[in-house]
């Protein structure tokens, strides 16, 4: 019995050393609505939506929010990468980003990816 309660109190103390690196609630949902953000702000350069149509900007912002976990930039960072728009045209950059969002569920990704 002493010897569990000396362990359980040693783990205790070395654990109480140890700074935290478990992201809290409200830097997580700050991570998300950047990430969200930057990925909105590339689909509007893909497109020209209200400004120039700028491939290579938009790859930027995606890169960004695909870095952070985001599936549909991913995806489109993929396709940017798959066709040679705005980036130097790169199926093993296409591969991997397909396979990143691919891994989240996305089914054209899936696709893309088996058809590269």
């Amino acid at each position: 019995m002493r010897v569990s309660f000396l362990f359980l109190a040693l783990s205790l103390v070395s654990l109480a050393d140890v700074p935290s690196k478990v992201p809290t609630p409200s830097s997580i949902d700050r991570q998300r609505t950047q990430a969200e953000e930057n990925y909105r702000r590339g689909v509007q350069l893909a497109n020209g939506d209200g400004v120039p149509k700028n491939y290579a900007a938009a790859a930027e912002f995606y890169r960004k929010a695909a870095d952070a976990g985001h599936a549909a930039a991913q995806y489109d960072l993929a396709y940017l990468y798959e066709n040679g728009l705005g980036v130097a045209q790169d199926s093993k950059q296409a591969a991997f980003w397909y396979r990143k969002s691919a891994e989240q569920g996305d089914a054209e990704a899936q696709n893309n990816l088996g058809a590269l």
